[in-house]
């Protein structure tokens, strides 16, 4: 500073120079040489280089990578019908109980209907009666017959005669019809089970009064399936019959796939039902009802280079990333593929390993001075989930 002042004051001198000498007197350059001296000058502030800039790093990744959806399902029977009361009564018996087994045809439901069984035995005895005056018409008919032919009577009686026999036929027919009419409404208070399956709920208790169309239990059969429902919006940008699905049951994830979607959407959320069949699964811990975590696999790469989702810069239709190289970054054009939410892929000129900006992409630029600091954030590679052991199921 002290050489700058120095250089400063000789200039000022040299430059007044003419001006003392048209003064002409010593006296007067003592006084300018105080005043140039007192006044002295600014020195030139030197060139301070540009700090880096802070940012946060993270190390890419490279493994197998999947885009999932995940919703929560729910365990049923791919068998499930409520068995409904079919006519009034009350609730005798529920011979299964929860749970229990039950072969195709036995007895599941046993209700009691007074007045239904009352009219069964009451056409019963009506049909005996029938029966009876049927047997004892004919009876005269046939012998009137034959007097008829022996020529004892005319043959108006012996058609009067055949007539009667006709018509008690008829009667007893008529009988007969109204039992079996009332014996098929009697047995509508036995609900025997239409499959093998097991009972899978008591919706009545015995001794419950029911009417027509109200449900007593829930049937279904052991075969298993996950029923999802899913927003019309994922239904039509990516789940489709045969779309890959894992399902995580306890330690295991089983890779199973989609089997059945509804026709039509349902419910104010617009939502349509997706079933995944337990092919080859062991569902002896599952129950139905239960909940159960299920990811639809839409989009996979079995090898990739990953970053996390925040470490791509996008402006336009590009997208980029910012290399670490030394203390600088280095600016490059990637085409992004499949993501999973925290990560994604990138395609490009990449090495093999490499550090990635995950902070300040807005300030950076391509050769810019970094001051870099380990992120922690883990970009772990494979897919996200529950460790454990994998099982593909039957497809």
């Amino acid at each position: 500073m002290r050489q700058n002042m120095r250089a400063c004051r000789v200039r000022i001198t040299i430059k007044h120079i003419s001006f003392v000498g048209m003064l002409g007197s010593l006296g007067t350059l003592g006084m300018v040489l105080g005043l140039v001296g007192g006044v002295g000058c600014k020195p030139k502030a030197a060139h301070a280089p540009k700090a880096p800039l802070a940012i946060r790093v993270a190390a890419a990744s490279n493994g197998p990578l999947a885009h999932r959806l995940h919703y929560v399902g729910t365990v049923h029977s791919q068998r499930e019908i409520k068995v409904l009361a079919r006519v009034p009564g009350t609730v005798i018996k529920l011979p299964v109980a929860e749970g229990g087994q039950a072969k195709k045809g036995n007895l599941i439901a046993l209700l009691g209907a007074q007045d239904l069984m009352a009219s069964y035995n009451r056409t019963g005895a009506e049909m005996g009666k029938a029966s009876a005056e049927w047997e004892h018409q004919c009876r005269w008919y046939r012998q009137y017959k034959k007097l008829g032919k022996a020529g004892s009577v005319s043959d108006l009686v012996v058609d009067r005669y055949r007539k009667g026999c006709n018509a008690a036929g008829a009667a007893y027919r008529a009988a007969k019809a109204s039992r079996a009419l009332r014996g098929a409404i009697a047995a509508k208070t036995r609900e025997k089970a239409p499959f093998d399956g097991r009972v899978l709920q008591w919706i009545a208790e015995p001794g419950e009064n029911v009417m027509p169309g109200r449900p007593i239990l829930l049937f279904g059969n052991d075969a298993m399936e996950i029923r999802v429902h899913v927003v019309e919006s994922d239904l039509r940008r990516s789940v489709r019959v045969g779309t890959p699905v894992r399902v995580v049951i306890g330690e295991t994830t089983h890779l199973l796939k989609v089997d059945v979607i509804a026709p039509m959407a349902r419910g104010v959320g617009r939502t349509v039902e997706v079933k995944i069949r337990l092919r080859g699964v062991a569902v002896a811990a599952l129950r139905n009802g239960m909940s159960i975590n299920v990811s639809f696999v839409v989009a996979q790469e079995a090898q990739a280079v990953t970053v996390p989702t925040h470490a791509v810069l996008r402006r336009g239709s590009e997208s980029a990333i910012f290399l670490l190289d030394g203390k600088r970054v280095r600016r490059v054009v990637v085409k992004v593929g499949v993501r999973d939410g925290r990560r994604v892929s990138v395609h490009g000129k990449l090495p093999k390993k490499f550090l990635v900006a995950v902070s300040n992409l807005e300030m950076l630029a391509d050769n810019i001075r970094v001051y870099p600091v380990e992120s922690g954030e883990s970009v772990e590679s494979g897919e996200s989930g529950k460790s454990g052991k994998v099982s593909e199921g039957k497809r």
